[in-house]
């Protein structure tokens, strides 16, 4: 038995089960406002947390990755730390 006539022996499925299109509805203009705020506070919050990460690190773990104190310090005192550090990875590599 292929799978062509083991269809064909199935019964139809009614008109009310049958799967219908998905229908796109817009979010109401409060719904999306508050969920850009909680984005971008999420994003403030982690970095936030990857500042404080980066303070606990020694000055030779910070070479490492390729930053100074004064970057780890300067991203922690940043309103937008996730902007800061942003903007750290795309400076070149500094020289060690």
């Amino acid at each position: 038995m292929n799978a062509h006539s083991r269809s064909a022996n199935c019964p139809p499925i009614p008109s009310s089960q049958a799967r219908k299109p998905a229908i796109r509805t817009r979010a109401h203009p409060l719904t999306t406002l508050l969920m850009q705020t909680a984005r971008r506070w999420y994003h403030r919050y982690q970095g936030r947390k990857a500042a404080e990460q980066l303070m606990k690190l020694d000055d030779r773990m910070l070479k490492d990755i390729g930053l100074t104190r004064g970057d780890a310090i300067r991203v922690q005192m940043s309103r937008v730390p996730e902007e800061e550090l942003r903007r750290l990875q795309e400076l070149p590599q500094r020289h060690r």
